[in-house]
């Protein structure tokens, strides 16, 4: 077979399912990106970007780079090498060294012969000698066109290795099934395949699922970016827990801030709440009396009161605009008042108050619901303590605390939406809605098994587990994605289509995780918070989409598996049980080309 006609074969085996893999994967990073979050929606763009790319550089750059190899591969294996294991004749094998050391070199190869697929039919394969897979090129040897029966007939590949080994075959077949193909093809099926595997199958599951659901009722909201975001060991994080437990470094300063009083009025006929503020906060449980509540119009007051004239005050207070503003700005100028100078802000003719700050502690921090629950506290309060003045609360720590009150309801909204547009495309992709429908099945109980783990596992719910659920959407259909596919193809009973889905394509699968795994497991020994959760998370998800894609689907087929493409009654699909043999002939025409699982 010609390198053109192996490059378009292996497209056609290959290509639905690193589309299927990359357009899921794309649709549910792409979906992620419409969120209120900044630091998702860019951490969403660049991974989809990524992903588009990929795929894109595997269908055009990769495919030519791999047409060029091969036709050097098919030169080399021609007796067109240079010399004895050139990396650039013939790779790792050897043809005959014996005879190609002492061979004329082959005329060159032009441009046009390499892009247009010259090398394919340039050269008649030479006869096999003995002693060699090999043979000399022989000048004489006439060039022409390689005959049909040639071109149709595949070559031989058991090829002598170039170095001896003490262990393995002698010889490399790369025909030959994989260990991954034996495990998930033929090992796998014995023992999930019949009725009492099946019922062990469904056991595990039971359990995983009720584990993982006991899980889902005790994982909470927590999140310390000042703890999480440093690595074990370091000197800063010892700094901060000495803080925290001796300096109040659990406490959260609120400032409460009030604004421009309305059209006529003014800050002195507001005096009564600016005296409320302090009071209303304070009654809050989520307030602390220590340190106390800071408030430069208590001070002020105290001030006016020791050294003016109890004539010129009304209970307490200044008489009149003109005073208050004036001792005000008196009181300001001393060394208790000049602390204060930054607490308010007067108009441009200093007559009045345009904006003032007074500041409270909340009490020692407990998880993400609790800073929840403070924010939406005293900021409801601060409105109720001054409502003319428009009180404000406002902490530096609000901005992680609001994020902890979006996380649940981002999370709801993105893992729904990613699921429906993944749903849409299985949908497309397989053209059949039970399948579809099952598919969609393993994703939600993937993403439920991995939220139900991250408390088993001492992980919270927070916006580093709730980006990894988003992306699970995507990772965890590819795994039952393309076993719903193998079996839709397949022909037979349900019973043989899912040991056909298994055989067809469950190695790769396994191939995939496999290498999913090597790319996370240098996260194994992390001493940072984000990428030992990340580590965690990723190998859980991969665990769980194996289990559920591999093992748990193909049995959820052989049960209520539909009907296939290629079935010539719907009536014969109905039985489901009536055999645990494996596929036989029925499906030889679907065997002849094998998927390539990019996960």
């Amino acid at each position: 077979m010609g390198v053109r006609a192996r490059i378009a074969g292996c497209l056609a085996a290959g290509g639905t399912s690193i589309t299927i893999t990359s357009l899921t994967d794309f649709i549910a990073f792409i979906v992620g990106y419409w969120t209120d979050l900044t630091a998702l929606q860019s951490f969403s763009a660049f991974v989809a970007t990524g992903i588009l790319f990929v795929y894109i550089f595997q269908i055009t750059f990769f495919m030519g780079f791999l047409a060029l190899d091969a036709r050097r591969e098919e030169r080399a294996l021609r007796g067109y090498g240079k010399g004895k294991c050139n990396p650039m004749g013939c790779a790792c094998c050897c043809t005959n060294t014996a005879d190609l050391e002492n061979s004329p070199m082959p005329p060159p190869l032009s441009i046009t012969e390499m892009t247009e697929g010259g090398a394919d039919d340039a050269y008649t394969p030479p006869p096999k000698q003995e002693g060699g897979r090999g043979a000399v090129w022989d000048p004489s040897h006439d060039v022409h066109p390689v005959s049909e029966d040639q071109e149709s007939s595949p070559p031989e590949y058991r090829t002598p290795l170039c170095v001896p080994v003490p262990w393995g075959p002698k010889h490399f077949d790369p025909q030959a099934p994989t260990a991954t193909t034996l495990m998930a093809g033929v090992w796998l099926p014995r023992l999930i395949l019949p009725w009492y595997g099946k019922v062990i199958v469904f056991l595990i599951e039971a359990a995983g699922l009720a584990c993982a659901i006991y899980g889902c009722t005790k994982v909470y909201q927590d999140f310390r970016p000042r703890e999480w975001f440093l690595p074990e060991g370091s000197w800063l994080l010892e700094a901060f827990q000495l803080e925290d437990t001796y300096f109040g470094g659990g406490q959260t300063q609120i400032d409460i801030y009030t604004k421009e009083p309305p059209a006529g009025s003014s800050y002195f006929d507001l005096q009564d709440e600016l005296a409320a503020i302090p009071g209303t906060l304070v009654a809050s449980e989520y307030m602390a009396e220590v340190p106390p509540f800071i408030s430069w119009y208590r001070l002020f007051l105290e001030y006016v009161q020791k050294v003016k004239p109890a004539a010129d005050l009304v209970n307490g207070r200044p008489g009149s605009q003109n005073d208050f503003m004036a001792w005000l700005i008196e009181w300001l100028s001393t060394p208790q008042g000049a602390a204060f100078e930054g607490n308010v802000v007067f108009n441009p003719d200093r007559t009045d108050l345009l904006s003032s700050k007074m500041t409270g502690y909340s009490k020692e921090y407990v998880d993400a619901s609790w800073a929840v629950k403070l924010t939406e506290d005293v900021r409801m309060l601060a409105e109720k303590a001054a409502p003319n003045l428009n009180g404000m609360a406002f902490s530096r720590s609000f901005y992680n605390y609001d994020g902890f009150d979006m996380v649940t309801s981002l999370t709801l909204r993105n893992v729904i939406t990613a699921a429906v547009a993944v749903f849409i495309v299985m949908l497309i992709l397989l053209a059949n809605i039970p399948a579809a429908l099952l598919v969609l099945a393993m994703i939600v109980l993937c993403d439920v098994g991995l939220f139900g783990f991250m408390w088993w596992a001492n992980l919270t719910f927070n916006i580093i587990t709730f980006i990894i659920l988003v992306i699970a959407v995507g990772i965890s259909v590819d795994y039952s994605g393309h076993v719903a596919r193998a079996f839709m193809i397949a022909q037979g009973t349900r019973q043989e289509r899912a040991h056909y889905a298994l055989k067809h394509i469950g190695g790769e699968v396994l191939n995939g995780a496999f290498t999913t795994w090597l790319a996370i497991i240098v996260l194994a020994g992390a001493k940072h918070y984000i990428f030992m959760s990340f580590f965690k998370l990723l190998f859980a998800l991969v665990v769980l989409a194996i289990w559920h894609g591999v093992v748990f689907l193909p049995v959820c087929l052989s049960l209520i598996g539909p009907a296939s493409y290629r079935s010539e009654s719907p009536a014969k699909d109905k039985d489901s049980t009536d055999s645990d043999s494996v596929p036989g002939t029925k499906n030889k025409e679907v065997e002849e080309g094998t998927e390539v699982v990019a996960v």
